[in-house]
């Protein structure tokens, strides 16, 4: 392992918490924790991405004891695609520290719910936008979502992903320039809209079902 510091968080005092780049042999958690946390709401990430990002050094995680409790993919000082914690281990800034690690100039974030997005997965989904936010990133535009799983086909039990949707609901967000001021939000802009279209009126509605915090009892989904 490529442990790049290690990490004291006043809640977890007597762990060992170390901040890492993923390497091969991290494949099967870093799979898991995308399959199981990430497949439904924010999109599947096909497994030889994972594998060609992590021989590729694009893979930073956060490691408490032995377990792998956060997850970022992309290349440094470039674009971010993915990032997700355990359940249990959120809210705890590990997000926060794996951008500042990472320092993606843009982020590609999931804010809205895809179409085919089941009712479960709808009430478990939440609208990151406003952490990126914080952290300094501001909308650039909007991309299609790809790679999202919708459950197995029940004839050929093979799984069901939608490679490209048909709209664009995710937002490109990009760092702020040293004394850039912020752009004031443009609520006119929306997904249907391009940085070479006239936009169309898109107000944000964000219900408060996509706001609530994911709840997922791990154990469950570890003795399946």
């Amino acid at each position: 392992m490529t442990i790049l510091r290690t990490l004291e968080l006043p809640s977890l005092k007597g762990h060992l918490i170390t901040l890492e780049v993923g390497e091969v042999q991290d494949f099967c958690e870093v799979r898991w924790i995308l399959d199981t946390y990430s497949s439904g709401l924010y999109g599947f990430v096909p497994h030889g991405r994972i594998r060609r990002h992590l021989e590729d050094g694009e893979v930073h995680l956060i490691r408490i004891d032995d377990e792998i409790a956060a997850v970022a993919i992309g290349k440094p000082g470039a674009t971010l695609w993915n990032i997700m914690a355990l359940p249990e281990y959120r809210h705890l800034h590990l997000g926060t520290i794996l951008i500042e690690a990472t320092k993606p100039e843009s982020i590609r974030v999931k804010c809205r719910p895809h179409k085919d997005m089941g009712d479960e997965d709808l009430k478990r989904f939440s609208d990151p936008t406003p952490f990126y936010e914080r952290m300094g990133y501001v909308e650039e535009g909007w991309d299609y979502p790809r790679n999202f799983y919708l459950g197995k086909n029940t004839k050929s039990g093979k799984g069901n992903y939608v490679v490209k949707g048909n709209m664009r609901n995710v937002k490109i967000m990009r760092l702020l320039k040293p004394g850039e001021v912020p752009p004031e939000k443009d609520l006119s802009r929306g997904p249907n809209a391009t940085s070479t279209e006239a936009f169309a009126k898109c107000p944000r509605v964000r219900s408060e079902v996509l706001h609530r915090a994911v709840h997922t009892d791990v154990e469950h989904h570890l003795k399946k």
